[in-house]
């Protein structure tokens, strides 16, 4: 998709990775480590997620060019997926909310990294 819109950024393995395992969770209303969450309604599929991950890269690229679309930035990730929850119904923000009140946060403390960068940029969600 996006080398088809004229983008040559390489894929942003840990964002992806990221956001696989935040889609992942969210649907089965599971985390990695076994800790139960609320599933939200919103539709989490892996076409949704490859939506999300499109539509931070296209920010990424015209708004700070090929050498921001390289790594990308990880309150765009948490906002673009809150977005894409709330479309559905604003109420399933609370699901999100909590998934980075819990989840997130204590993978934050134990990897660091891209996790910690996602949950500070998830402790701005409204």
């Amino acid at each position: 998709m996006a080398r088809s819109a004229g983008l040559t950024a390489p894929l942003d393995e840990d964002a992806a990775t990221l956001l696989a395992t935040a889609y992942h969770e969210l649907r089965e209303g599971v985390s990695a480590e076994g800790m139960r969450l609320k599933k939200p309604a919103a539709v989490m599929s892996t076409a949704e997620a490859v939506s999300v991950y499109y539509q931070t890269l296209m920010s990424a690229w015209y708004y700070g060019g090929p050498e921001r679309a390289s790594h990308l930035d990880e309150r765009a990730l948490a906002e673009n997926l809150a977005g894409a929850v709330a479309k559905e119904s604003r109420e399933e923000l609370a699901a999100v909310r909590e998934y980075f009140a819990t989840i997130v946060q204590k993978k934050a403390e134990r990897e660091g990294g891209a996790w910690e960068r996602f949950y500070e940029a998830g402790k701005r969600l409204k």
